[in-house]
């Protein structure tokens, strides 16, 4: 199944697109401005590094993965950093 291979990557931290932080134009539109009070659906989050980002201004942030270490591992940041977000 496709979903073995991207847990498999996960896993073996074989993600090179992963960049360790929120993209760039997701970083200036925090800095600019964007409505906090908004819901926001992050589809295949990985490690969840604009979750994050979203979460600390306050948005109420839903967030997918098909790779179960993924989500483990943004539930283990989500902690670290005292922040919610309902992850699926």
């Amino acid at each position: 199944m496709k979903h073995n291979i991207w847990e498999h990557r996960y896993q073996q931290q074989d993600t090179g697109w992963d960049r360790g932080k929120p993209s760039p134009a997701l970083t200036y539109w925090l800095h600019h401005g964007l409505d906090a009070t908004q819901r926001i659906l992050i589809p295949g989050c990985g490690l969840g590094h604009e979750v994050i980002a979203l979460a600390k201004v306050g948005f109420d942030v839903t967030a997918l993965d098909i790779a179960p270490s993924a989500v483990q591992q943004l539930q283990q940041s989500l902690q670290q950093h005292t922040l919610h977000a309902t992850l699926v």
